[in-house]
């Protein structure tokens, strides 16, 4: 539970940092900058590639470092670009405010698919497909808080003197929000998915005839033992569809959900 409950958290301080740069970010380019709304289009255009390429590579970039570690430096990254990037508003920091914004865009569409897997893996059965459901809501809570939020303390802040004047503070609070979930995300990494990380494959092959909630409690920690070919799953007694499963099938079972 407290794994799931930072996951969500993380997903719904990620959808704020989202909708805060794209409401801010015009307002920013235009008051800093002297934007246009026809110049500010070609970053719209680049905002959106970006987001499409950060899909692509995404299986890539999970594959070689794992998903934990990915989300942890996507959370990170994506807070120190967004700051480093709303306090650059001299003219002619154009080009490097624009490149941060457009990385801090590029990781948080990284970080939202692959912390919807996360969350998805961690619920079985019924709630397996429930899951999506209330992520869409959490993720539409993050979106209205960033509206209700954001431009209330850019206008707040913006005739403000000193660093973080001119509309900073609002994505200095994102950056800190969104690097306390990087703390969070770490934490499940090192402490909580080493070990407990259930390929869907294998689990549906280890559960084949379990009830969804002999299910849920396997995802949730439950033990797992092997003896004279019985894989027993979570607490209590065991049940009939479990009798019979081949020794090979439950030493594969044991050893892919405590070391997988």
């Amino acid at each position: 539970m407290v794994a799931s409950s930072i996951l969500l958290t993380a997903l719904i301080i990620n959808s704020m940092m989202t909708n805060t740069v794209g409401i801010l970010w015009p307002l920013f380019m235009q008051r800093h900058f002297q934007w246009t709304d026809s110049q500010y289009s070609y970053l719209l255009l680049a905002a959106g590639i970006s987001s499409s390429v950060a899909l692509g590579v995404l299986p890539t970039m999970q594959k070689r470092v794992g998903p934990g570690l990915t989300r942890v430096a996507a959370s990170a990254l994506s807070a120190v670009c967004a700051t480093a990037g709303f306090m650059i508003k001299q003219p002619g920091g154009e080009a490097v405010h624009c490149a941060l914004m457009l990385t801090c865009l590029f990781l948080c569409a990284t970080l939202d698919p692959s912390l919807q897997a996360g969350i998805s893996l961690r619920f079985l059965g019924l709630w397996h497909g429930r899951s999506f459901g209330g992520m869409a809501a959490l993720i539409g809570i993050g979106s209205v808080l960033a509206n209700l939020i954001s431009t209330g303390v850019f206008d707040a802040t913006y005739d403000s003197e000193g660093f973080f004047g001119g509309g900073s503070s609002v994505m200095l609070l994102m950056g800190l929000l969104q690097a306390c979930c990087a703390g969070g995300l770490f934490f499940v990494h090192r402490r909580l998915d080493q070990g407990h990380y259930v390929d869907l494959e294998l689990h549906s092959r280890a559960t084949e005839g379990y009830s969804s909630e002999d299910a849920h409690t396997s995802m949730l920690g439950g033990t797992n033992t092997e003896d004279e070919g019985v894989v027993v799953v979570g607490p209590g007694s065991e049940p009939e569809a479990r009798k019979g499963a081949s020794a090979g099938l439950a030493s594969d079972v044991s050893s892919g959900l405590t070391h997988a």
